[in-house]
């Protein structure tokens, strides 16, 4: 019996022949509408054959498993869903050719659906940056689709689709040093393939009953989603111990171009910096004069703050120059006389080697702001103890379809003593080379940090963890800034025409794509997709603007191009804090 057949070979012409790529891409997720799901002629030969597929009975993960086991694979063939899951005959996924995400295309639901069997048989057959981009592709027809799926006929719902998107996420993307091979493209050109080393065993989808999404009523402290916050009984001498078990200390360990950048240096001293344990300014100076001003100046700004030079402990690293902060044409022309590289990686292994007891250690760049005291009041809420590895930072996928590729964090980045210790050791053991090639971790000249540190972490088996968004989908890490937060509602992640999802028409879908798992079940109920106890906000190239974004959190002015009704702050007692 013949699987696919026919009304396959329709689907994908229509998806093809349906919406051009130059069509508007506003509005995308507010065009949902009955007719994504209500589909007619051949789609419903696809229902039917999608059901066969998406039982709620049938073992979806074992099967796959089976199908790439040489020892049962011939039974799991045999079966109705592994003919479909197979690829035979006319049912196959093109491995390099992607149909346009177009409200235009009529059975979004469907085409959904078919996404989805992709992304299953590129796995399958272990090609899984295809996997990815289907999986990834069919969130855009989900986009289209969201406001008539639930309640449809059809087998997936918009949360079992979530739930296995967030699955996929941790299969696909598991911690490891990554894989580099030599392939070759067209005109015989070749070029370097870097991505994780994957299990194709790994058990990741469950098809579960269909359920719809859900967005829970907004709260207090209770309904955030950071149970170590929920007051506890009160007991005699019980405060005390409470606080003294809760107490999280953090290092802020700032990568400094000396002297370049004295003004950002003494805006953080005014600003957050107090709230730190730990103050500390990494610098490579170009000779003992520079070292001796830099020791001299920055100590002075606040009490307790210190500074370190790597470049007496490694001296054949690159040393700061202002050139270094010059982006030039573009990122590619600093990336030979910056140091941000080397200094990042070698930042951590320095403090690997003191061990100066702190639970946390968080890079800040100097364009960043950090409110320490919310950051300490989400690890103490989500129970993330220091002896654990643990990353922490603005969540990014958009790398997810280009080289290297992986899941990474941008700033601010808070990373666990336990994460240093492991960091450090790898560090330690990483080639040096002249040019960064972004395919291992390595120590070289380079200005795309992020990148390189999530490297040598993943090696270090460390991943960034996931869940950093409060139960509405508010975010607690910020790579923009705050005033900027109109502009990067997720409302525009998917466009009404994607043409390829690896192209990020804005700002905002290079920021929310990969995370629909994260927006998708309050959007429309949203007012704003920041926390109030906002972590990190990011690209203040003006030092004074730190100033600002600190009298804001203060309660003393008013952030006034914020959505209505957000009123960011530092966190007290009252908070959990």
């Amino acid at each position: 019996m013949r699987w696919g057949g026919a009304s396959w070979a329709v689907a994908w012409a229509l998806a093809f022949s349906s919406g051009r790529a130059d069509e508007p891409q506003e509005e995308a997720l507010h065009l949902s509408s009955d007719g994504a799901c209500r589909c007619e002629g051949q789609w419903e030969q696809i229902r039917w054959e999608m059901w066969q597929l998406f039982r709620h009975d049938v073992d979806l993960a074992g099967i796959l498993n089976c199908l790439a086991d040489p020892i049962c694979q011939g039974q799991a063939e045999a079966t109705a869903t592994g003919q479909l899951l197979s690829g035979g005959g006319i049912m196959q996924c093109s491995e390099d050719r992607l149909p346009t995400v177009s409200a235009n295309s009529g059975c979004s639901a469907g085409m959904l659906h078919y996404m989805i069997t992709c992304s299953l048989q590129m796995w399958l057959q272990q090609r899984y940056r295809q996997s990815a981009l289907y999986f990834d592709h069919g969130l855009g027809y989900l986009a289209l689709a969201r406001g008539c799926l639930e309640g449809s006929n059809w087998p997936l719902w918009p949360d079992q689709v979530l739930t296995n998107w967030r699955n996929f996420l941790s299969a696909a993307f598991p911690p490891g040093a990554i894989v580099a091979e030599e392939r070759i493209a067209d005109f015989n050109a070749t070029y370097i393939a870097a991505g994780p080393a994957v299990d194709r065993y790994a058990r990741w989808w469950n098809t579960g009953p269909r359920a719809g999404l859900y967005c829970p009523p907004h709260g207090g402290l209770r309904m955030e989603g950071l149970p170590g916050l929920d007051p506890i009984e009160k007991t005699p001498g019980s405060e005390s111990s409470k606080k003294e078990a809760g107490k999280v200390s953090v290092s802020c360990a700032v990568p400094l171009v000396w002297p370049a950048e004295l003004a950002a240096a003494e805006a953080i001293a005014d600003t957050f910096g107090g709230g730190c344990d730990k103050l500390t300014f990494f610098i490579a100076a170009p000779d003992a004069q520079a070292r001796q001003s830099a020791e001299e100046t920055l100590a002075l700004l606040l009490p307790g703050a210190s500074v370190v030079d790597l470049a007496v402990t490694w001296p054949d690293m690159v040393r700061d120059r202002a050139a270094a902060l010059d982006k030039g044409d573009g990122l590619s022309s600093r990336e030979g006389v910056s140091g941000a590289n080397q200094k990042d990686l070698l930042m951590f292994a320095f403090l690997a080697s003191q061990d100066d007891g702190e639970d946390w250690v968080c890079r800040v760049e100097t364009d960043s702001y950090f409110a320490v005291p919310n950051f300490q009041r989400f690890v103490r809420g989500r129970g993330l103890s220091a002896t654990e590895p643990w990353f922490l930072g603005s969540l990014s996928y958009w790398h997810l379809h280009f080289e290297p590729r992986l899941v990474f964090n941008e700033q601010v980045q808070c990373l666990s003593r336990s994460a240093v210790f492991r960091l450090g050791a790898i560090v330690l053991a990483a080639p040096v080379a002249s040019v960064s090639t972004y395919h291992r971790c390595e120590i070289a000249p380079g200005h795309r940090g992020d990148i390189m540190l999530a490297l040598c972490l993943t090696a270090a088996g460390v991943v960034p963890y996931g869940d950093i968004a409060d139960r509405w989908g508010r975010e607690y890490f910020l790579n923009f800034r705050m005033e900027d937060l109109p502009l990067y509602s997720p409302d525009l992640a998917y466009g009404s025409s994607t043409p390829d999802i690896r192209a990020f028409e804005s700002n905002t879908a290079q920021h929310w794509r990969g995370k629909a798992h994260v927006f998708m079940p309050c959007l429309g109920q949203n007012k704003f997709w920041a926390s109030p106890f906002r972590i990190s906000f990011h690209d203040y190239k003006d030092p004074q603007k730190l100033r600002w974004v600190h009298e804001v959190m203060l309660g003393r002015r008013r952030c006034e191009t914020c959505p209505a009704g957000y009123e960011p702050r530092l966190a007290g007692p009252a908070d959990g804090a």
